[in-house]
């Protein structure tokens, strides 16, 4: 089970009384969530939604799983991951925030067991009743980007789902990309044909969660897919839009004038706060730039998009250590990281959170990690 440092000022009460009740939360969902698989290793319960096609399985070797191809019904179940116990945090009496020792390694993850495919119902039954447990946390949704298969994108939000210490359920929307870095058109193509399936995982997530709190995560070309979801949901249900509570739009590979004409007025200011993070040193959205000939969302330093309606962090130093080769750094920079466990875990607002420095004294502000 994950340990904590907590940095915990003396003069802050509402944080001392904090810390222990996010524990206890924490300690019941993993009882709840997760059970030991050896002497090494947990096992995740993660829940996902798909347009992939199932491939049936050919042999005891090879289970069944979701290939590339898509498909216009939706398809949900359950996977369980398995990850290499590791201590994640530790407690510091003597500090003043609460904060991540290390981020885990994407290796950490394994999945050797075949997905579990439930019934729609019986699926969004299981959301309901483990959301509405551990002081009703809700649920965490993850998007995945370009280049990702079924089980990299489950690794993925089981790594969110361990190292935010989610004590919810995490879902994540498996769309179909082809997971090869020369089908790049291609996964842009099934990103936008799998808008209104989203939307439709969306709206299952507001029906299990009439309130919410639902937090999403998408990443890279799955804020395609996320934008083209949340815009038609909110559209089409003014209700809809108060379950929903953050919006992180991580490394964005879309298009930054069509994002200001087409989704800024669609999904800004209407029920979630959207938190934008960016880099100057991400290659692949410089790739990315060339093949589409515009400026990407993603995009830091002195082409980071600025709106009084979104908080736009620049995380081109923190992303430096990677020497621009992590597209993924949302996941993989401790920094980064544990500036999401701030705006998810704690609703902090930007001005609140320790590694953010706020650059211009009047709005739109734009942040920096540091």
């Amino acid at each position: 089970m994950p340990e904590f440092e907590s940095l915990i000022s003396r003069s802050d009460r509402s944080f001392a009384t904090f810390v222990p009740r996010m524990v206890r939360s924490i300690a019941i969902a993993v009882s709840e969530g997760s059970k030991t698989a050896d002497g090494n290793a947990t096992w995740l319960r993660i829940f996902y939604a798909t347009n992939r096609q199932l491939n049936a399985s050919k042999s005891d070797t090879a289970p069944a799983s979701y290939g590339s191809e898509r498909v216009d019904k939706l398809s949900y179940g359950e996977v369980e991951v398995a990850v290499q116990s590791q201590p994640r945090m530790r407690d510091n009496e003597s500090a003043a925030i609460l904060r991540l020792e290390k981020v885990s390694a994407m290796d950490n993850f394994s999945i050797s067991a075949p997905p579990v495919v439930l019934e729609r119902d019986a699926w969004l039954a299981e959301l309901r009743r483990k959301a509405a447990s551990f002081e009703k946390p809700g649920v965490l949704l993850f998007v995945h980007g370009y280049n990702v298969d079924f089980a990299n994108a489950a690794k993925r939000a089981a790594q969110l789902s361990y190292d935010l210490a989610f004590p919810g359920p995490t879902v994540f929307f498996a769309w179909p990309s082809d997971a090869s870095t020369l089908k790049y058109l291609r996964d842009g193509r099934d990103a936008e044909n799998s808008w209104q399936a989203s939307a439709q995982v969306l709206s299952d997530l507001v029906e299990a969660l009439p309130t919410g709190p639902i937090y999403v995560v998408a990443h890279s070309m799955g804020n395609r897919v996320l934008l083209g979801g949340l815009a038609t949901l909110f559209d089409e249900s003014t209700s809809s839009r108060k379950a929903f509570r953050e919006v992180v739009l991580a490394a964005p590979d879309v298009d930054q004038d069509y994002y200001r004409l087409n989704w800024a007025r669609r999904v800004q200011n209407r029920g979630p706060r959207l938190t934008l993070y960016a880099s100057s040193h991400d290659l692949a959205l410089g790739s990315s730039e060339f093949l589409n000939g515009g400026v990407r969302l993603g995009m830091g330093g002195t082409a980071l998009y600025l709106d009084p309606d979104v908080d736009s962090v620049d995380a081109s130093r923190v992303a430096r250590e990677f020497f621009g080769l992590n597209h993924s750094y949302f996941g993989d920079s401790q920094t980064v990281l544990s500036d999401i466990f701030f705006l998810i875990r704690q609703g902090k607002d930007a001005d609140k959170r320790p590694h953010l420095r706020r650059v211009g004294s009047l709005p739109p502000y734009r942040w920096e990690l540091h």
